[in-house]
């Protein structure tokens, strides 16, 4: 059996939409990227740990929504149109990019779910496990490219994954590709910078005020560890003979899974204990170039790349360029290797949806059976 740690990131806290999450990428893990591989996981939460914002994020502008005398002697507009979001479809995306057209619709389809409270159907995993299928198998025809509207995408998509046709009230693909297509038109209609920023600085804030907590020393980064490490060396106590063990970490958890794992006053973990670690939209690499993990060597600099977790033997680095809170690794570390595709998801969606995504479970899948991990 193999046992998997997923270490989550930034903002996360305990709340019923989050235990659905959970629940739901729980269930793409062991029906789609472990598929045929028993598979035991552990969810620590470190977030709980963290103060909340002390006026409650009062210090995050809206857009045109503050009740704030202006600076300029012109004023400002609110809601000012900026332009450029026209064509966000799925037909659009799907000219240039197949995958990114697939990525994007099934992480509607489970957004969608993660939104209503309610885990994902059988119907939904069995879709998405055909299509992750499909695409670590080799991938699409051109049809896809061509599709040319969204209706003729998901019907094209649908005949080349095996997927049967959705008969109930409301065809949940269909319905993706729907709200995908509005949520370029709400861009245009409410402006495109407004929504931006007013969607992005709760996300920034809440990115930094967790990275500041972690950063600094007490018992508070102390208290953080203390809620992932039972997790950890019960999952390595735990493995059998010839099974794998598997860390996941996204967002600042990749930090803190590198951090405990290069420390030694944490795991001491022996050498190579850590079949495959897996940091997603992670920043590791970039906090060690500015020297700030625990027991970081000031002197190791460039051209020279860092070893790495002594007690990892593999190392994949995930992250997607759009996504602002995703660095890369493998210029840095000797063990990592950087693993990168486009999402075309757009700024907001490009840090949380990497779980959600087909290709993500399709890639994960394949690495698995490179290593032999069983």
């Amino acid at each position: 059996m193999v046992q998997l740690v997923f270490v989550h990131g930034v903002a996360t806290r305990t709340t019923p939409k989050y235990k659905v999450e959970v629940e739901n990428r729980n269930q793409l893990f062991t029906q789609v990227a472990f598929k045929d591989r028993p598979l035991d996981i552990r969810c620590p939460m470190w977030g709980d740990e963290v103060p909340a914002p002390a006026w409650g994020g009062a210090a995050f502008p809206k857009l045109g929504r503050d009740n704030v005398a202006s600076f300029s002697l012109q004023g400002l507009t609110p809601g000012a149109k900026t332009g450029g979001a026209a064509g966000m479809s799925v037909a659009s995306i799907a000219a240039t990019n197949p995958a990114a057209a697939i990525d994007t619709v099934f992480a509607e389809l489970v957004d969608a779910a993660d939104r209503e409270g309610r885990a994902l159907t059988q119907d939904d995993i069995a879709q998405f496990q055909a299509v992750s299928m499909k695409l670590k198998g080799g991938g699409f025809s051109p049809a896809l490219k061509a599709s040319g509207t969204d209706s003729a995408f998901v019907k094209a998509l649908r005949t080349e994954a095996g997927v049967a046709k959705s008969y109930g009230l409301l065809d949940p693909l269909k319905a993706a590709a729907v709200a995908v297509a509005d949520r370029g038109r709400n861009l245009l209609a409410d402006g495109v910078v407004a929504l931006a920023r007013d969607g992005i600085n709760p996300l920034v804030g809440r990115f930094l005020g967790d990275i500041f907590v972690y950063l600094k020393d007490g018992d508070l980064r102390q208290r953080i560890r203390a809620a992932i490490r039972p997790a950890l060396l019960d999952a390595h106590a735990k493995r059998g003979q010839g099974e794998g063990l598997v860390l996941i970490g996204h967002s600042l958890g990749g930090v803190i899974l590198y951090d405990m794992l290069t420390s030694d006053r944490e795991l001491d973990l022996p050498k190579d204990a850590v079949d495959l670690l897996v940091t997603v939209g992670s920043q590791p690499g970039f906090f060690e170039e500015l020297k700030l993990f625990e027991d970081d060597d000031l002197k190791l600099v460039a051209p020279t790349k860092v070893g790495g977790p002594e007690a990892v033997k593999s190392w994949l680095n995930v992250y997607d360029p759009v996504d602002f809170f995703g660095f890369r690794a493998q210029p840095i570390f000797e063990k990592a290797t950087d693993l990168t595709f486009n999402s075309v998801t757009g700024l907001l969606d490009a840090h949380t949806t990497y779980f959600k995504r087909p290709q993500f479970h399709a890639r994960l899948q394949a690495h698995l059976d490179e290593l032999k991990i069983a």
